[in-house]
């Protein structure tokens, strides 16, 4: 049989499960913060003819952390 939950005890069980606002805000600040400074780097690359090769690689590295922050963001905002 299945247990009766309270109003109360279904929403501390919520908070629980679930991360604050706080910890989401942080988390896409931290992630807005590194591909800002990965495009910044290659620009700034760019900008002082920088050889092609860690250019290369540095794309590479930006192409490559797209998809692990997206799954980051998937866990962090949406699954318990």
């Amino acid at each position: 049989m299945s247990r009766e939950w309270s109003r109360g005890e279904r929403k501390e069980h919520l908070k629980e499960r679930y991360r604050n606002k706080k910890e989401k805000f942080f988390s896409l600040v931290f992630l807005a913060i590194v591909f800002l400074a990965l495009i910044s780097l290659l620009a700034y690359g760019i900008s002082v003819q920088a050889d092609i090769f860690l250019l290369i690689i540095l794309v590479i590295i930006i192409l490559i952390l797209i998809p692990i922050a997206v799954f980051f963001t998937d866990v962090i905002h949406w699954e318990p």
